[in-house]
């Protein structure tokens, strides 16, 4: 009997440790600023360092590299292209793309014909502050 009473209270005092710590751990560590995910302005996006095209022989995928000068990290998860006709589509980039500050990444989209491509653009997002300065901050 005072063996099982032994292990009920070893069992309680670490479930009531473990229940306790994310509360506990809020005394250490202040809560950083709330951000919010954010498409680029063209300014932005125009600082981003963007390579694209087709490899020789392959005229069905259109392969990036990307470089993030901006002073936070940037996400890029798909492409949006409009037609020779003017019909807008997203497809998906290949790996997505996230990019810390200074760092440079390479992805491909498929299909993507080269002969039916009138434009392009990367859909890129980055975290800015809710109060403060709205730039794009993280790495």
């Amino acid at each position: 009997m005072t063996r099982r009473f032994g292990i009920r209270w070893i069992v309680g005092a670490f479930t009531i440790g473990l229940a306790g710590q994310p509360h506990a751990m809020g005394w250490f560590f202040e809560p950083s600023t709330p951000v919010q995910s954010v498409v680029l302005t063209p300014a932005e996006y125009n600082q981003l360092k963007i390579l694209a095209g087709w490899a020789h022989g392959d005229a069905q995928t259109m392969y990036f590299e990307v470089k993030n000068p901006l002073p936070g990290a940037v996400f890029c998860p798909a492409v949006q292209f409009t037609d020779k006709g003017d019909k807008v589509s997203t497809k998906e980039l290949r790996p997505k793309l996230y990019l810390p500050t200074d760092s440079m990444r390479k992805a491909s989209v498929s299909p993507a014909e080269k002969d039916k491509i009138k434009s392009y653009v990367l859909v890129c997002t980055c975290n800015k502050p809710l109060q403060g300065p709205a730039i794009c901050t993280g790495s």
